[in-house]
């Protein structure tokens, strides 16, 4: 499996990739920022917000567990797209949330209101980076 981070989805490698080593057990990581012309392509303009996000994935016994800490939301996969998917669906339904509120929100997450914003975006500008945090290989196993 291929998942591809900061461009349009493309399994195939191209001019322009950056592939990031993974364990064997997980999938490769291909960072896509490619010429923004080329014969033959279209371009278009995309609104991207003021403040995005950093979308933070890390293995379990189980799958994947994806975290955006600016919102201190979750998202869950047995794979690492599917965790990153499931990460967009719940930033999407909190920011829904903190929209309604209009503005009474608690005062540790007042600030999250700034990122309402992102609802008005194409949902691939939300996170300016997704990083994969690896555990260390010679880590001891705690008790």
């Amino acid at each position: 499996m291929t998942t591809v981070i900061g461009g349009p989805i493309d399994s195939r490698p191209q001019a322009g990739q950056q592939k990031v080593d993974a364990p064997p057990d997980m999938a490769a990581v291909w960072f896509r920022y490619g010429k923004l012309h080329t014969e033959g392509a279209t371009s278009y303009t995309v609104a991207v917000p003021p403040l995005r996000l950093r979308a933070i994935v890390r293995p379990t016994d189980e799958g994947f567990v994806a975290e955006v800490p600016e919102l201190q939301v979750l998202g869950y996969g047995r794979h690492i797209s599917e965790a990153v998917d499931d990460l967009a669906e719940a930033v999407r339904e909190y920011l829904i949330v903190v929209r309604d509120s209009g503005g009474r929100l608690a005062p540790s997450v007042l600030h999250h209101g700034e990122y309402v914003a992102l609802l008005d975006t194409p949902e691939e500008s939300w996170f300016a980076a997704v990083t994969l945090s690896l555990p260390p290989q010679d880590a001891a196993d705690v008790e």
